[in-house]
């Protein structure tokens, strides 16, 4: 990389803006791909000056294409680029690649091999790390300026980072991992449905072909049944969620806590079935030892009771519809929606 440093070569790479500018066409607002103008950045770094000049021409005309490359920025780590990444899917391709930029963990966590030791040390080293890069990232895009320009430009991506790094400084977890228990309070739960309306309104507005960010679609239905939406706009929108989710959905993301000591909150339900006796959904009828900064969740419904569930409430018997069982259970949320869980499940699957 000795010819990096010549002052021939910079010179030229100072003097093909003008190219750049021509190859990327920026007369337009589309989106231009963050990734390749990272990619361009790398080349141009010794010269400083051609990426501002684009980065200023992109916002001009409302494109935050280089705002999102410098948000990315802020994950990066001292690792360099992997040189080859042939399947983000396979743990270790996904590892190096999460090891080089924070941001490109997934949101389900899901990248390393399961069964060893070594996998949770690594993966809580790379979640305290990145939490402080989640918060360089806000403060960026935050900023008065970059905010109105993400607004301007209806930016779905830049939307979706605000998202997934509030998440992760709030609950010190991705979004769609496994067992969480530590979950926003009130106010920012409400600021995370607000920001998944925004990117959702982003999407709708830019590319209504593109199927939105599973995050999104389960983080809104969840706090929309949390805070008692309409029923039935909430069992369309999991059932959304469980088909963007996948094979997965049926994994338990969050186990609904207390706020304030983050211990399961135990609840009495009653049961009624559908129509030909097939399924089996539970209503909150009573909260024990109800705590005042948690969500009243009293009269919430649809939540499904699956097989263990169903003998551990009833045994053989078959439930009177409506029924308040004393019994307690907790409340686990996936993709496909809320369910019941046995309270000591609980401890074992922690």
């Amino acid at each position: 990389m000795a010819f990096v440093e010549d002052s021939n070569f910079q010179t030229a790479l100072s003097e093909s803006a003008w190219h750049i500018n021509n190859l990327l066409d920026i007369t337009k607002t589309d989106d231009i791909n963050a990734e390749l103008l990272s990619k361009i950045e790398e080349v141009y770094l010794p010269t400083g000056k051609p990426m501002d000049e684009i980065g200023n021409k992109l916002d001009n005309i409302d494109n935050a294409a280089y705002l999102y490359s410098k948000a990315l920025h802020c994950w990066l780590t001292e690792n360099p680029r992997p040189s080859k990444i042939s399947n983000r899917k396979n743990a270790d391709c996904a590892l190096r690649l999460a090891e080089w930029n924070l941001f490109f963990i997934p949101d389900d966590a899901m990248f390393l091999p399961k069964g060893t030791d070594a996998s949770g040390s690594i993966l809580n080293d790379l979640k305290t790390r990145a939490e402080k890069c989640a918060g360089n990232a806000i403060t960026l895009l935050e900023q008065n300026e970059n905010d109105s320009l993400i607004t301007r430009s209806r930016n779905a991506e830049c939307v979706y980072m605000l998202i997934k790094s509030k998440w992760l400084i709030y609950t010190h977890n991705f979004p769609l991992e496994e067992k969480q228990r530590i979950l926003p309070d009130n106010e920012q739960w409400k600021e995370i449905a607000g920001l998944c309306d925004r990117y959702l309104d982003n999407i709708r507005a830019k590319n209504p072909d593109m199927p939105p960010h599973q995050t999104v679609l389960f983080l809104r239905a969840t706090y929309n049944w949390l805070t008692g939406s309409n029923p039935k706009e909430v069992y369309d929108q999991f059932r959304t969620t469980e088909r963007s989710i996948g094979t997965s959905w049926f994994l338990d993301r969050i186990l609904l806590c207390k706020n304030k000591t983050n211990e399961p909150r135990l609840f009495y339900v009653s049961v009624k079935s559908n129509k030909n006796g097939s399924k089996f959904f539970a209503r909150i009828e009573e909260e024990l030892d109800p705590c005042e900064h948690d969500q009243k969740l009293v009269g919430r419904e649809g939540i499904a009771v699956l097989g263990s569930e169903y003998i551990y409430l009833f045994g053989s018997n078959k439930p009177a519809n409506f029924s308040k069982i004393t019994k307690p259970v907790v409340i686990w949320i996936n993709g496909a929606g809320p369910k019941i869980g046995k309270p000591f499940d609980v401890r074992e699957a922690l």
